[in-house]
């Protein structure tokens, strides 16, 4: 498991919200306190959506390669 740390300094944002929801996973499993579980669990499934909302870098470039396609198919017609 990745340290939150390096996953923060590389500057990735997807990378450190990955980091640390591994880290929450983690703690609950480990977890004794019934008391702490629901609020792991809750802010766990706040970074599962900000990592949703993150954009994936392959789609931006699958799409990119689809437009350059579709110009280049404009182009020789």
């Amino acid at each position: 498991m990745e340290s939150v740390v390096k996953a923060f300094e590389s500057g990735d944002r997807k990378r450190t919200l990955n980091a640390m929801a591994l880290k929450i996973a983690d703690t609950i499993d480990s977890c004794e306190s019934a008391r702490d579980i629901p609020a792991l669990t809750k802010r766990m499934v706040e970074i599962m959506d900000s990592i949703d909302k993150c954009p994936d870098p392959n789609a931006s470039k699958t799409k990119l390669a689809v437009l350059q396609a579709n110009a280049a198919k404009r182009k020789s017609a």
